[in-house]
């Protein structure tokens, strides 16, 4: 736009007036451009008439553009969300009271649909020549989208939170149940017991047995478990998780399961199979606000070349398929397309957090499966897992000899743990010298007179680590073996450093069988 020559002194009143009119034109019309380049809408308050001037983007912001809108203020503070208007009307009055008042402020104004969007805004006090407040200007930016994003970091921050603390709550159960577990089998085997105290003991280790798959489904939850894949029953897995899933979706949705008899076996981490159920059920329940039913099936299926012709990277052949049905809000054909999508708009919309959808997706990645999703507005959605059906092989042989004639160090800081590790391992014949902390066993190994061929250490202790533990060890004792055993959850095993490849890990709880079974089976590696 070209600058015009200014006009001389000389010039008729009336032409004056008319270029000053277009100078005040074109001045507003820069504003307006710059305004809708900033997304930055403006407003005019005129404190001695009381009215109010609104900028086109401060429309749009609210999506009235074109709409006639009153000029008093009553237009604007209407729109004010409930639980700012006192706040904010405060702060705006007492605003001309104050010299060189420029309030700042963060609020939520209703749009045109009914939502409300988050407003930053900032004012300024303009004041006539006799220094009395005349207008207030003010400007405002939509900031909805970052305090969306300010909301799911603080959530994911609670979430971490929540994690830590179910993580170390696990630690201690998983060391009163290895107690627990391990003394049962220790009683158990013992032909001193005779019934009805036979049958007494097998109930308590089956509820013991029922706490520990209750700690590992909290973790997986939690996302706090390693990764072990192996084959799994999904029936058994449903079962098992059935309790806790009721929990989740309350008493207003009906819990229905129709499980395929004799179902072939997947090969997936029974962590992450119980958190995918887990983030359905959830899903679930967002969906359906009002109650309603859930159906969980699994079925043995083929999938042929016509389906995978269909199917994007879906290879022929069998697959355990697991269906999580709702009679929920469901979804249109643009919010499936998108629903896999890390915080997508589809999955915050009655389906759930859309990582937990992301990690859904990823998992059956990781198990070479294929998803996909059935579902029309108003009638339900159906999320139908497809993992790949793996052979039958060999049953493992799990009476092989546990007994052993070696020298173990044992480093366990929990005193009933490392009593029943050490009555465990001399019962199977192995030579035991027991510590209650890492430096203590150190000591141990220095005035031991013969070889050392097992270490056996918690992870995390007190003072030195079971990492620093085995690393002086082998210094003393070259060629000594490392069995680690931990009750922790992955994150902070993780920051110990041990979950390299080839490093031998036994999780607690573990029973009586499979303390000797893993000792032995890192001693003949």
């Amino acid at each position: 736009m070209s600058a015009e020559a200014p006009l001389s002194a000389s010039a008729p009143p009336e032409l004056r007036a008319g270029r000053a009119e277009e100078n005040l034109l074109d001045c507003r019309r820069r504003l307006e451009l710059l305004g809708q380049a900033a997304q930055a809408g403006w407003w005019d308050w005129d404190l001695v008439t009381g009215e109010l001037d609104y900028s086109p983007e401060w429309k749009s912001q609210l999506g009235l553009a074109g709409d006639p809108l009153s000029h008093q203020i009553s237009e604007w503070e209407n729109r004010l969300h409930p639980e700012d208007h006192d706040r904010v009307m405060a702060e705006v009055k007492a605003g001309p009271a104050k010299a060189s008042r420029e309030p700042v402020l963060e609020f939520r104004l209703r749009h045109k649909n009914g939502s409300y969007r988050w407003m930053a805004f900032r004012g300024r006090i303009i004041r006539d020549a006799a220094g009395h407040p005349a207008r207030l200007l003010g400007c405002q930016l939509d900031i909805t989208d970052r305090k969306s994003l300010e909301s799911r970091f603080q959530q994911t921050q609670k979430m971490e939170s929540v994690g830590r603390l179910a993580g170390g709550v696990a630690h201690d159960f998983n060391n009163l149940l290895t107690i627990v577990l391990g003394y049962s089998d220790i009683l158990l085997g013992s032909p001193a017991i005779v019934e009805p105290a036979r049958d007494s003991l097998k109930e308590i280790k089956k509820a013991g047995e029922r706490a520990s798959a209750l700690v590992r489904q909290l973790l997986a939850f939690t996302r706090k478990q390693p990764l072990e894949p192996a084959p799994l029953d999904l029936n058994v897995v449903v079962d098992d998780c059935e309790k806790l899933m009721k929990r989740l979706l309350g008493e207003d949705v009906e819990f229905v399961t129709c499980l395929a008899p004799e179902l072939g076996r997947v090969k997936a981490d029974i962590s992450q199979t119980e958190q995918v159920l887990m983030n359905l059920a959830l899903i679930a329940r967002e969906a359906m606000p009002q109650g309603g039913k859930l159906t969980i099936e699994t079925a043995a299926v083929s999938l042929g070349e016509a389906y995978c012709r269909t199917h994007a990277g879906v290879n022929p052949g069998r697959y355990i398929l697991l269906a999580v049905s709702d009679t929920g809000i469901g979804m249109d054909e643009s919010a499936i397309a998108q629903l896999f999508e890390p915080f997508s708009p589809a999955g915050q919309e009655g389906h759930g957090p859309g990582l937990g959808l992301a990690m859904i997706s990823g998992f059956v990645k990781q198990c070479d499966g294929h998803v996909s999703v059935l579902s029309e507005p108003g009638q339900g959605s159906t999320f139908k897992i497809f993992l790949p059906e793996i052979e039958a092989g060999p049953v493992p042989d799990t009476q092989g000899p546990l007994a052993g004639w070696e020298t173990i160090l044992l480093a366990e800081d929990e005193d009933g743990v490392r009593s029943l590790t050490r009555q465990v391992l001399q019962s199977h014949g192995y030579t035991v010298l027991d510590a209650g902390r890492c430096e203590a066993a150190l000591e141990l190994a220095k005035n031991h007179p013969g070889s050392i061929h097992l270490l056996v250490s918690d992870i995390v202790m007190p003072g030195m680590s079971g990492q620093q533990l085995a690393g002086e060890l082998a210094a003393l004792h070259p060629g000594v073996r490392t069995l680690f055993i931990s009750g922790y959850a992955e994150d902070t095993v993780l920051r110990y450093g041990v979950l390299a490849p080839g490093t031998a890990i036994l999780k607690k709880p573990f029973t009586g069988d499979a303390l000797p079974a893993r000792v032995r089976q890192v001693l003949d590696q």
